[in-house]
């Protein structure tokens, strides 16, 4: 017994010894597999986000085609729009809202030349799109040179005839839609692909998560937060193009699109009601440019945005057209007694001073309305800007600030 316990004190130390070794040699194996398992990761995730950024800069490609394609769609219905206004108006400065979209719509054009490849629509469909924009400004360019030359009847005459520049924007509208088309249809795919890849990348993470838990919870953050970014810059750009920059209300094509929207449900429209359109031009504004600046006139803009949006309901429709012009839709209102209540109101608002920076007021401005109503002055988008826009000069006329009705035809 006494010779065991001897063994037993000699072979204690050889114990421990063998153990410490044991446990160092567990600690360093540990070490090595997560520095191992650390390096796949990581080289795992950076094969991964190869793809997805290949992916990524694939989808921004397209989405650089859709936003270019979008963008000469505005400008066509910008160039169409300042032409019925030049027609009805013969006002100058429509020419060079036209010869301004004359100019995005050839920009744009080059954009989408330089990424042909990025879409194969587009590259097979390219040379018919250039044809078709070049024919399109060239008749508007026609229709509005007619009426400087012959005047308003000639030029009506002409659109009621169906004229060359109508049929060839439907041409080109129907070119851009269809390529806007298979851009949404790349998008939908990409974006599968982008799934799948994140899928493969989270079912690697998974597998190594008990050895690089940190490295995963850092990709996972980086992936979540690329597609919010990506999110926030997608929804970015849908408020921008359908917002004014400097007043934040809807723009002129989503006036478009609002009423298009409306027309489109017009015998829910007509059991509701119908609906007013009231054209709204500050009278007096151009002097505040001219005596104060430019930055005063955007203020005066801001202010009177938000008197606007103040005096009218959550349910109306307000937009800034663009300048000193703004429109508002008001549903369920076809009467002229009702439209009186809510134009007088929105007069009297917009009429009140507007304090600027240093202690000024901004020269005396009041506002003409112009009013028409959906159906009595017509069932289609233009027919009815076209009523109140008339009635909106009447009221000028008539010695501005006050509202005018557009008449009903016979």
């Amino acid at each position: 017994m006494r010779r065991l316990w001897k063994l037993v004190l000699v072979a204690r130390p050889c114990l421990a010894t063998e153990m410490k070794a044991t446990v160092d040699r567990l600690a360093i194996a540990a070490v090595l597999f997560s520095a191992a398992a650390i390096v796949l990761v990581v080289a795992v995730a950076l094969w991964s986000v190869r793809d997805l950024v290949a992916v990524g800069d694939r989808v921004t490609e397209v989405r650089r085609v859709k936003s270019s394609l979008e963008s000469l769609r505005f400008a066509a219905m910008g160039l169409e729009s300042s032409q019925q206004s030049y027609v009805i108006t013969g006002n100058a400065e429509e020419l060079s809202s036209m010869r301004s979209g004359a100019a995005v719509m050839r920009t744009e054009l080059a954009t989408l030349a330089k990424h042909r490849r990025d879409l194969p629509i587009l590259a097979s469909e390219y040379e018919a799109l250039a044809q078709t924009v070049s024919a399109f400004v060239a008749a508007e360019r026609k229709l509005a040179e007619l009426r400087r030359d012959q005047g308003f009847n000639a030029a009506q005459a002409r659109i009621l005839r169906q004229d060359d520049a109508a049929s060839i924007q439907y041409e080109l509208l129907t070119i851009i839609y269809r390529m806007m088309a298979e851009a949404n249809k790349k998008l939908d795919q990409l974006e599968l692909e982008q799934t799948k890849v994140s899928s493969g990348v989270q079912t690697w993470l998974v597998v190594l998560v008990s050895a690089a838990a940190l490295v995963l919870v850092v990709l996972t953050m980086a992936l979540k937060r690329m597609s919010l970014t990506q999110r926030r810059a997608q929804e970015k750009l849908s408020y921008q193009a359908a917002h004014d920059s400097l007043t934040g209300l809807h723009n002129r094509q989503a006036v478009i699109d609002h009423l298009s929207e409306r027309l489109n449900n017009a015998e829910t429209e007509r059991a509701f009601g119908g609906f007013a359109i009231m054209l709204i031009d500050l009278d007096g504004f151009k002097s505040v440019n001219d005596l104060h600046g430019h930055d005063a006139g955007d203020e005066v803009l801001r202010q009177a945005s938000s008197r606007m949006q103040r005096l009218l309901r959550d349910s109306d429709f307000l937009a800034r057209l663009g300048g000193d012009e703004f429109l508002v839709v008001i549903p369920q209102v076809s009467d002229q007694e009702t439209a009186s209540l809510v134009g007088n109101k929105l007069i009297d608002g917009l009429s009140a001073p507007y304090p600027l920076a240093g202690g000024v007021t901004a020269p005396a401005i009041s506002a003409s309305i112009g009013v028409s109503f959906f159906p009595a002055h017509g069932s289609d988008r233009e027919g009815l800007m076209r009523a109140a826009d008339t009635a909106m000069y009447a009221a000028k006329h008539q010695g501005r600030s006050r509202l005018s009705f557009a008449p009903v035809s016979a």
